[in-house]
């Protein structure tokens, strides 16, 4: 049997996952590039000599750490295939993390994930801005944006999912958050790369699996009226006010409870009034519209 590694972000534990229900391949535990450290360079390169074929998500050239950059790899190993992370806005054109310059990431109930369209409200009902966010087209231009973005980031892989998401993006749930796709997609995925390599290779796909990247499900294209979103519980120090993330599974919210949760985020932490020195990602060209419609 062979030995497979996936390598890559949040993605390639589920991505692993449809390698070992094939029941062709041993799996080794993923190298989760975010989390790797250099300090377990002889495990990860262990895991690497040991790995027949390896399965590398793309990483940028000046990636941290060189042996686990996938142009390397390609390079140093014999079965090596280069996917790409598959990151798309579209579905959910209003989300953005928020890091300030100085404060870093900043959070709320929904990890460091926020929606601009919850966040103008806020500054408006707080007298912030005189005027809530308009911007013609708004969802189109990101829709657009983020898919060119992601068919030059496939650039150089083995293979490519953007086709897929271009072809479904207005008729199927593809994402949870930007860069959390569905099992679906993961699986389209998982297929594209048996064809790949040319193995006699069969993925069964699980209708009624859990959803491997669907902690959060945040406001979408997909959302209805009397919708249901999913996030973190959060605390309020009795002492100080301050609000946090409380330990535990996640919770459900409503659209109003939602909104209450990021108001008591906003109004308790002083960075999120100082929009100059906020960063929101991904970058998207469009949002400068949103910026300078703050101060107007």
């Amino acid at each position: 049997m062979k030995k497979l590694l996936v390598t890559g972000n949040c993605q390639a534990r589920p991505l692993t996952s449809y390698f070992e229900k094939s029941g062709y391949f041993e799996c080794l535990p993923p190298i989760i590039l975010h989390l790797a450290r250099d300090q377990d360079r002889d495990l990860h390169l262990q895991k690497l000599e040991e790995a027949d074929v390896i399965l590398a998500q793309k990483t940028a050239d000046n990636f941290a750490l060189n042996y686990l950059r996938s142009g390397h790899l390609k390079t140093s190993h014999d079965d090596v295939v280069i996917w790409p992370n598959i990151f798309y806005s579209g579905q959910q054109p209003f989300l953005r993390y928020m890091t300030h310059v100085t404060k870093g990431r900043l959070f709320g109930p929904l990890d460091a994930l926020h929606d601009l369209r919850i966040y103008m409200r806020w500054r408006h009902d707080r007298g912030l801005s005189t005027a809530p966010m308009i911007v013609p087209n708004y969802t189109e231009k990101v829709s657009e944006m983020s898919l060119q973005s992601l068919v030059e980031r496939e650039a150089g892989c083995d293979v490519i999912i953007s086709d897929i998401i271009r072809d479904s993006r207005n008729s199927e749930r593809l994402f949870f958050t930007f860069n959390h796709p569905t099992n679906l997609v993961l699986w389209r995925l998982a297929r594209r790369i048996v064809d790949i390599l040319g193995e006699p290779i069969d993925i069964p796909f699980d209708h009624t699996a859990s959803e491997a990247l669907g902690r959060y499900v945040v406001p979408s294209t997909w959302t209805k009226e009397n919708a249901v979103f999913r996030g973190d519980q959060m605390h309020v120090d009795v002492d100080s006010g301050e609000v946090s993330r409380a330990a535990g599974p996640p919770r459900d919210y409503s659209n109003e409870e939602l909104d209450v949760a990021f108001f008591n985020c906003y109004d308790r932490k002083k960075a999120f009034r100082e929009i100059d020195h906020i960063r929101l990602t991904p970058n998207m060209p469009v949002d400068r519209q949103l910026i300078e419609s703050i101060h107007e």
